[in-house]
């Protein structure tokens, strides 16, 4: 609508444009024209004056009238333009509707087609639903009888593995009976090691212990008898001395016997100077023998103190590997109690689904009874007296030429046994579930004993 509409004021707004531009044209030629007088009075030009006023007004209406001819022959251009282009429009709306109804016919010709492909693809495939439905139909017959022997086979695969599932958990857990019986004897021969290498550790210490004391009072003893070995000595030397020391004071003494007084006197001071730098140089001695004397019983002190702080260091690293072995055992202890936790857990789960499978198995019997049962009394069968581990009796019937199998699951269900863990015997000899009365030789009213299997 906008595109028409601006395609029908399209050559109004051109004329309007135009028109414009033809006045604006006419208006600058009478500018045009009056700034060339004034320009040429400016100028200092003289043009020849006008004979009279007459002639200059004459020159004037001629001038205007040009102008107004050139305007009119501009308006005249302008009209013709506007008229062309006119023209061109209504040729092209003519065209343009010309195209539009083509296309509009086009496009009933292509909705045609298409609603009659569409109606053609709606046949097909009503057709192809309707053999679909068809093709569908057989095979869901063909699928249920399938279904229905696939039914049964799954039936007696389901009783063959319950019945190894049932053996499995049974090898299972004697299974993990024996392995937590290897846990248990492998943890306890641990502990005894661990405790014969504690107690071997704590005897070679304390026998290492006795061994420094015994070096370290060897050490002692042989230091004393050095030091009395060097007294001894000290001692022969210090008498050697004095005797040495006493003659050599009497040769002096008969010496100065002989000198003169003065020089006796001389002498005497040297000696006692002598005796007191030998008093002296004693006094070193002892001192020095007392320090190294202390020196060694501080140097024993300290090798006493090391070898207690090495035996109670030793008496902690004993008592913490001890509380490290009680941690370890404890945490042993609980591993197992949690994977005993965790296997009673699975062992209740598994019971739970067994349990299932078990009723399961136990409807379908059920019902599989049933049908013997009302086969058994239209054809006329044995009773059979099965009596519990409880002393509970009960009286089944049994068809002549079935299996014992389906009399046994009765039997167990009423009697609230395992079939898996029940165990059927007429006078001390076993009987199998597959086994027929007429293999047995069973007779009417004849008792069975049941008793239950430990797993």
């Amino acid at each position: 609508m906008a595109a028409l509409t601006f395609g029908a004021l399209a050559p109004a707004l051109l004329l309007l444009l135009l028109l414009a531009s033809a006045v604006g044209a006419v208006d600058d030629s009478v500018s045009a024209v009056q700034r060339h007088v004034q320009s040429a009075q400016s100028s200092g030009v003289r043009r020849a004056p006008p004979e009279s006023p007459a002639e200059a007004s004459t020159a004037l209406a001629e001038r205007k009238a040009a102008l107004e001819a050139q305007r009119k022959a501009a308006q005249e251009r302008i009209k013709a333009k506007a008229e062309a282009a006119a023209k061109l429009r209504q040729e092209a709306q003519a065209e343009r509707r010309a195209k539009r109804q083509a296309e509009l016919e086009e496009q009933r010709k292509a909705d045609e087609e298409a609603r009659a492909r569409a109606e053609e693809e709606a046949r097909k495939a009503a057709e192809e639903r309707r053999r679909a439905e068809e093709e569908a139909a057989k095979r869901a017959e063909e699928e249920a009888k399938v279904a229905a022997v696939e039914k049964v086979r799954a039936e007696r695969k389901a009783k063959l593995e319950a019945k190894k599932a049932a053996a499995q958990a049974a090898q299972e857990k004697l299974k993990r009976e024996a392995e937590k019986q290897e846990r248990i004897a492998a943890r306890e021969a641990k502990r005894k090691a661990e405790e014969e290498e504690a107690q071997l550790k704590v005897q070679m210490a304390a026998d290492a212990e006795r061994a420094q004391e015994a070096a370290m009072m060897a050490r002692r003893a042989a230091a004393q008898a050095k030091r009395a070995a060097k007294a001894e000595e000290q001692k022969r030397d210090e008498m050697r001395a004095n005797w040495q020391a006493k003659l050599a004071a009497k040769r002096e003494a008969e010496e100065e016997a002989r000198l003169p007084e003065e020089e006796r006197l001389q002498r005497a001071e040297a000696r006692r100077q002598r005796e007191a730098e030998e008093a002296m140089r004693r006094a070193d001695e002892e001192a020095a023998k007392q320090a190294a004397v202390e020196r060694e019983h501080a140097a024993a002190d300290r090798a006493a103190k090391r070898a207690q702080a090495k035996a109670e260091r030793e008496a902690h690293f004993q008592q913490v590997q001890q509380l490290r072995r009680q941690a370890e055992e404890r945490d042993a202890q609980r591993a197992v109690d949690k994977a005993k936790r965790a296997a009673d857990d699975e062992a209740r789960r598994a019971a739970v689904e067994e349990r299932r499978v078990a009723t399961e198995r136990a409807r379908g019997e059920e019902e599989e009874r049933e049908r013997a049962q009302e086969a058994a009394d239209q054809a006329g069968a044995l009773r059979v007296r099965v009596r519990g581990p409880r002393g509970k009796e009960v009286e089944l019937r049994v068809v002549r030429g079935t299996r014992l199998r389906i009399m046994m699951t009765a039997a167990c269900g009423r009697l609230g046994l395992r079939l898996e863990s029940a165990r059927f015997t007429r006078g001390g000899r076993e009987v199998s579930p597959t086994d027929t009365p007429e293999d047995c030789g069973l007779e009417d009213r004849e008792l069975l004993e049941v008793t239950e299997v430990e797993e």
